[in-house]
């Protein structure tokens, strides 16, 4: 078990998107990054330059700046929800957009999300700690795989993590010049799952459900983007990803004290974990 969770381990050099991907065994998943920057650049976001790519390898530009993630966070150390509204609606609108616009994206390869892994991980790592809870977990894998055989919507990861303010300083974090941003100030990076199948709802849940966006502000923009996660289908896809939100952090929290410290210097654990078992109750509920 502990073998297959480190994969969950992720590590970037600093905030910046300037990397090389390298998958001689899975061409298609380049191939599948390479056409969503190109999907989303058309659309008129900001992409990092691909500087350099073939059949199964690519690399793109440096670029300087701070996550989304990041300035979300100190934002939140300062309590400034009006900031946090302003560059959270701006995503949630830019999502829409792609959403609404797949139909453009032409990706060589697409497959079911892999639910047994990625449930299965939870499952493994729960046991530790509510065996009891987790063997309910699993018995409902095949039942969540079979929800998941209605998904048609390609999982763009959009994460706070995933979006990088170019030219803006952690250290320099200025709320009055943040809420002056567009959409096309923002740069948009990490297409490694489009490949995945799952619902509209997964994108949004990814984007809104973190520690410093309040009950209220998420139910405004899930509503403005007419997402609905009281639906069965929808109700299991958000309890897919709130569990790998806590997976990944419960792991890092208990096998990598130091990298968790690292990664997550702000954050507050309690949150995720109290979602995923809320989520968890409904999803149980339902299927």
């Amino acid at each position: 078990m502990k073998k297959d969770l480190e994969a969950l381990i992720k590590e970037r050099p600093g905030n910046c998107p300037t990397y090389t991907k390298h998958k001689p065994e899975n061409p298609e998943l380049i191939q599948n990054e390479l056409a969503s920057f190109n999907f989303v650049r058309d659309l008129g976001f900001l992409t990092p330059e691909v500087i350099y790519s073939t059949d199964t390898s690519f690399s793109t530009s440096y670029v300087s700046g701070t996550s989304v993630f990041r300035v979300l966070e100190l934002l939140h150390k300062e309590n400034d929800i009006k900031t946090i509204s302003h560059i959270l609606n701006l995503l949630c609108k830019s999502l829409n957009k792609i959403q609404n616009n797949t139909d453009l994206l032409n990706l060589p390869q697409t497959q079911k999300y892999d639910i047994e892994t990625k449930v299965g991980e939870v499952c493994d790592f729960l046991k530790e700690e509510n065996e009891g809870l987790a063997n309910e977990i699993e018995e409902r894998i095949p039942k969540i795989a079979k929800v998941f055989e209605k998904a048609k919507t390609p999982f763009f990861d959009r994460t706070p993590k995933n979006y990088i303010i170019p030219n803006v300083a952690e250290s320099a974090i200025d709320a009055i010049h943040l809420r002056s941003l567009e959409q096309s100030d923002i740069l948009y990076f990490d297409f490694t799952s489009t490949g995945d199948l799952t619902f509209e709802c997964d994108d949004y849940v990814s984007l809104l459900f973190h520690y410093y966006v309040t009950d209220d502000l998420r139910k405004t923009l899930l509503e403005k983007y007419s997402i609905d996660l009281n639906s069965r289908e929808n109700v299991v896809c958000t309890f897919v990803r709130l569990s790998r939100f806590w997976v990944r952090r419960a792991y890092y929290k208990k096998v990598h004290p130091e990298a968790y410290q690292k990664r997550y210097p702000y954050e507050n654990f309690n949150y995720y974990q109290e979602k995923m078992f809320e989520y968890t109750d409904k999803m149980i509920r339902v299927i």
